[in-house]
């Protein structure tokens, strides 16, 4: 799970020359990839409170 929340920190489309649709699959592979740990490992349903304790 660490690393998974690394790479996103690490690839976050936070740059002003990416464009919409990038971005948004970006966020959608990651979303995705939270969905699947979280069916694997049972995790919270809100995310944004576990990361942060990450």
């Amino acid at each position: 799970i660490a690393d998974i929340v690394a790479e996103r920190d690490q690839n976050k489309p936070i740059q002003g020359n990416i464009k919409a649709d990038i971005a948004n699959n970006t966020q959608s592979i990651f979303e995705g990839r939270l969905t699947r740990l979280k069916q694997e490992f049972a995790l919270p349903n809100d995310f944004s409170n576990f990361v942060a304790t990450l």
